[in-house]
């Protein structure tokens, strides 16, 4: 057996740009350094092995025949400048562009240059792919976001936990975690711009920076959105990675579904039962190479799992060397429930097919033991269902936000009981299934609601309840969730007239699940989810700066022949 070839790692190189800023980065090579393809990462998260990077298989990569860089953002770790989050053009996707080039001119790299990363450093590949640098000759955009209206502001409302939590990952960003987060300090904070402090302790240039740019922010976010002429202008395949429980699942995929129609070059989608972290493993964990088998409450079979370094260096094989093809389904599809893979053409699958579940109940709908149900039949005439929402007293976003509650609670696929057992939540329980119920493909709720607040907000869940009574959350996001000032779209703020019926969309994004016989769907809506959202105050003021006083909602949810608020689930038979 011929040993393995010696790793010569250059360490923090200096990377010109074309506006005279220098990038870092470290470029793993073999001893020998004959020209070979590369492997970038370009991240905002550090460069070291301590950081969350894909820094770990450079030692794989090499063995295989490529180099492997990564380097790290403007404005992050030892690189010069200030990171631009998310404005593509100008920012990551200048830059990355410029990187390519100069990593195709190095006498260790025969011109030939490919990008890996997840998350942050899977979404700029975009960036970089859309300028078309003419080296870049593969991509692999793993659980990657997608403009205004997903990671920042889902539904319009802004993510406050994770806006100050994410840039502490950020080296430079000038946050540093120096004490657990007091979320309790940030209920009835006014105003929100200030609740950095409050919250970490600190001022936060990124979150104060992300509330600068609300979502009707159109040219700020302009560039983090992608048009089919963008899709059709990409000259490289895409090979992408997600999980059902990833929270950039939605973003990684809106890009498949433009690429896939607009590009005339391969692209193939994996969406396995993963959350954020594996997913770029095929389900493994990055740091141990273990399977990551239990998530929320659930513990994965063995065919959860995928090799996907393996299934990543075909890829790359194929598309950097021209060595042999790349045998994979252009979508592969892990159905939860039935926990089976399935492949299609596209995503959603063709054979899907939307159904209506509506809501009901004699107006009672409140809690656990509230009279609400699911049911294929629609309404006719039934009284609304109707609770308080006090921002003061905001239901919680997570079983580990409950006060008592140990840290580290999953939020993925578990029971949401202790969390909706509340007056001012509305939960609405189907029958038992007499069969499987498959569903694959985008969700939505379609919510028809009145408020006496001229601005609020709703939230839903979505569980499968067992015939035991264990129920598993689900959907990629913590919950769907809609601001009611943003419901006609983003170009401007609509806000509600007293007494005015006002219909929103809340879309729990794609699922792939099937509900076993015997079964129930259980849906849950309320208007709160801290830390994930802060309580919004019902004054419709400016989300960053109002300081007026919080005001208690008399929310109601419609249920009537005219505004039959409902689920729309798209039904796929599994194939035998």
């Amino acid at each position: 057996m011929s040993p393995l070839p010696a790793l010569r790692e250059l360490s923090a190189v200096r990377i010109p740009l074309r506006d005279g800023i220098e990038l870092v980065g470290d470029c793993f090579i073999g001893e020998v350094a004959l020209p070979m393809p590369a492997i970038l990462e370009l991240t905002p998260y550090g460069r070291g092995r301590d950081r969350q990077n894909f820094s770990g298989e450079a030692a794989y990569w090499v063995r295989h025949g490529y180099a492997f860089v990564i380097v790290e953002c403007r404005g992050s770790g030892d690189s010069q400048g200030e990171l631009r989050f998310a404005v593509g053009d100008g920012g990551d996707g200048d830059d990355g562009y410029d990187v390519v080039e100069w990593i195709a001119r190095q006498p260790w790299c025969n011109g030939r240059v490919g990008m890996r990363g997840a998350s942050y450093s899977g979404t700029n590949q975009w960036q970089v792919a859309r300028q078309r640098p003419p080296s870049l000759k593969a991509i692999v955009p793993n659980a990657t976001g997608y403009g205004a209206d997903d990671v920042v502001y889902d539904g319009g409302i802004f993510h406050f936990n994770w806006a100050l939590a994410w840039p502490m990952n950020v080296p430079g960003s000038g946050v540093s975690l120096t004490a657990s987060p007091r979320w309790a300090a940030g209920i009835g904070q006014q105003p929100l711009r200030e609740a950095d402090v409050a919250v970490i302790g600190q001022p936060s240039r990124l979150y104060r920076h992300f509330l600068d740019h609300p979502p009707s922010d159109r040219a700020y976010w302009a560039a983090s959105h992608y048009s089919a002429e963008d899709y059709a202008a990409l000259q490289v395949p895409a090979l992408a990675f997600t999980g059902w429980f990833d929270g950039t699942l939605r973003g990684t995929l809106a890009h498949d579904r433009g690429a896939r129609a607009a590009s005339r070059y391969p692209v193939h989608l994996i969406v396995g039962p993963w959350d954020h972290s594996p997913c770029s493993e095929g389900g493994y964990s990055y740091l141990d190479g273990k399977p990551v088998d239990q998530i929320g409450d659930a513990l994965l079979p063995p065919q959860a799992f995928l090799p996907g370094l393996a299934i990543t260096r075909s890829f790359y094989d194929a598309y950097l060397k021209g060595a042999g093809y790349f045998e994979q389904p252009p979508v592969q599809l892990y159905i939860t429930g039935s926990e089976r893979w399935i492949h299609a053409d596209a995503w959603p699958p063709a054979a899907s097919e939307p159904r209506n579940l509506y809501l009901h109940s004699a107006g009672r709908a409140n809690g656990l033991r509230g009279d609400g149900r699911l049911d294929w039949a629609a309404p006719q005439a039934e009284p609304a269902d109707t609770y308080l929402y006090d921002p003061a007293q905001p239901a919680f976003n997570t079983l580990s936000d409950l006060p008592g509650a140990p840290p580290m609670l999953p939020h993925h696929r578990v029971d949401m009981a202790p969390l909706i057992d509340r007056p001012d939540a509305l939960v609405y329980l189907s029958d038992a299934l007499a069969d499987p119920l498959t569903v694959v493909g985008d969700v939505m709720l379609l919510l028809h609601i009145r408020s006496d607040a001229p601005d609020t907000d709703f939230i839903a869940r979505l569980e499968d309840l067992a015939p035991d009574g264990r129920a598993q959350r689900l959907g990629s996001r913590e919950v769907a969730q809609a601001q009611v000032r943003w419901r006609e779209g983003f170009e401007r703020e609509v806000f509600l007239r007293p007494g005015e019926v006002a219909s929103l969309n809340l879309r729990f994004g794609g699922i792939g699940h099937s509900f076993l016989a015997g079964h129930r769907l259980r849906l849950s809506v309320t208007s709160s989810a801290y830390p994930r959202m802060a309580p919004n105050p019902n004054t419709g003021g400016p989300i960053a700066d109002d300081t007026q006083p919080p005001r208690v909602a008399r929310q109601e949810v419609l249920h009537e022949a005219a505004w039959a608020s409902h689920l729309v689930l798209p039904c796929l038979t599994l194939p035998a």
